[in-house]
């Protein structure tokens, strides 16, 4: 069964159970009226848009609490059509034309990454306000709240500039912190750590490495560097380049559907695709405006249509194609 048609079953059974039980018309009649406009409250709870969306709450920008304000990560949320925003003050998220402030946590989140098989699942690291790191944080409800799951292998308290989970097997985490990756087979409660064959500490990714893991290997990993494009097949422990013409690559992504697809952003080309695992690239870059400074660092794509991808650049602007990268508009 293929990637794109294992995620359909577990959307739906998510909607399933977020849906609730079926009701017989006896148990129905049962709860009309006062009881059940209590129950449609209570729903309502769970999503954008309900009375219990204070959690979600609707801003003009991502500096309209604290500026300067900057993005250090997105993502896709195929199921609610919503893009997420990791910045210097906490989680953004933008749905339709709204943009929101997603809970109460306003750390720096350095690090962010989303479970590929369910995106209520959100990971972050980074530093909180007061100074220190936070080691990687966890959170089930959409980023609403989160708990500490990891500190670190030893007495450091990480800080994961870098993240990135396999949709091949969620439970492969890795992060990039001081020089080393961290591999995690447990869905980031616990780490090995290790200075990797071949690749260099520094990166275009606030520091280091940018890194994606692979749709159909969660032992291969790809990594956005000054030197090209590179990649483990080992877990991380040691890299080789797999396509240097790229000259300096800083944002990659590969697809959770599609093994074969890779989107960065390259020296060479601008944003970029490949269709055979990194060999050969086509630029994308459209119509997307580069200015001074405003490389793409992040890329987060729709599992379930190619021509959807979503880029976000050092200068605080993302933008959106739905047609492949031909046409680019900016959402943020």
């Amino acid at each position: 069964m293929s990637n794109r048609a294992t995620r359909q079953q577990r959307r739906t059974e998510r909607q399933r159970k977020k849906s609730g039980p079926a009701f017989s018309p006896t148990v129905l009649a049962a709860i009309a009226g006062g009881a059940a406009i209590l129950i449609v409250a209570a729903l309502l709870m769970f999503w954008p848009g309900g009375d219990a969306e204070a959690s979600f709450e609707p801003v003009e920008s991502i500096e309209y609490e604290y500026s300067p304000n900057h993005l250090h990560g997105i993502g896709y949320d195929p199921d609610n059509d919503r893009i997420y925003l990791a910045s210097h003050f906490g989680l953004f998220a933008r749905e339709g034309d709204q943009l929101f402030q997603v809970g109460d946590e306003r750390s720096d989140l350095m690090g962010f990454s989303m479970n590929p098989e369910d995106p209520t699942e959100i990971f972050v690291s980074g530093h909180p306000q007061g100074g220190g790191n936070l080691g990687l944080l966890h959170s089930t409800d959409e980023g609403l709240t989160y708990g500490q799951i990891f500190s670190g292998v030893a007495d450091e308290v990480v800080d994961f500039h870098a993240m990135t989970i396999s949709a091949a097997d969620p439970d492969y985490f890795y992060g990039a912190f001081m020089g080393q990756i961290y591999r995690s087979q447990n869905r980031g409660h616990d780490f090995v750590a290790f200075e990797p064959e071949g690749l260099d500490s520094s990166g275009l990714c606030w520091g280091v490495p940018c890194l994606a893991a692979s749709s159909d290997d969660p032992e291969t990993v790809f990594a956005g560097t000054q030197q090209g494009l590179l990649i483990s097949i080992d877990g991380g422990e040691s890299w080789e380049i797999l396509n240097s013409e790229l000259g300096q690559v800083a944002a990659v992504s590969a697809h959770p559907s599609n093994p074969d697809r890779l989107v960065a952003y390259t020296e060479a080309m601008g944003l970029a695709v490949s269709e055979d695992r990194g060999q050969t690239w086509e630029s994308r870059q459209g119509d997307m405006p580069v200015t001074e400074g405003g490389f793409v660092f992040a890329i987060a794509l729709n599992p379930d249509d190619d021509d959807q991808m979503f880029a976000a650049t050092m200068n605080n602007e993302v933008f959106e194609t739905t047609d492949g990268g031909e046409t680019w508009h900016r959402i943020v």
